[in-house]
């Protein structure tokens, strides 16, 4: 019970963890600060781990999808793609910043270690073929004029 309540807690801290980056690193983008800094996919993610100091191995295990969309209601319907540390091979991932008045969609996909698998059962998560859990937020925004 102990381990379950460990786990739970630590899933909690992470989740709130990422949301919190992802809203900072949001806000790089649609102030247009990120664009006009020239920042790469790579530097958005980097600056997201600067945002949080609890993901293990952050590089290695995030991936921040950015795709600039026609509406609100058209979402990307494929799943996330996550990078995780103990695969070599890395997922290719969409970065378009874009424009003053854009509508953009961010996704992000975070890979934690797992405790115990006890916590993972009761919370109905599943996890990755290397065993982690899978952090993802989502948000959309639109772009504001960039000074």
């Amino acid at each position: 019970m102990i381990f379950v309540t460990l786990e739970v807690g630590s899933f909690i801290i992470y989740h709130a963890s990422v949301e919190q980056a992802t809203e900072v690193t949001s806000r790089e983008v649609y102030l247009g600060r990120a664009q006009t800094s020239g920042m790469t996919g790579s530097d958005i993610e980097n600056f997201f781990c600067n945002q949080t100091s609890i993901i293990p191995d952050c590089a290695a295990n995030t991936t921040v999808e950015l795709r600039v969309i026609d509406d609100f209601s058209s979402f990307p319907s494929d799943s996330a793609q996550c990078r995780d540390s103990d695969v070599t091979v890395n997922p290719v991932i969409t970065y378009e910043n874009g424009d003053e008045s854009d509508i953009v969609f961010m996704r992000v996909c975070v890979r934690i270690p797992v405790l115990s698998s006890l916590g993972s059962n009761l919370m109905g998560l599943s996890r990755s073929e290397t065993g982690k859990y899978s952090v993802i937020t989502k948000t959309a925004f639109v772009n504001r004029k960039f000074n």
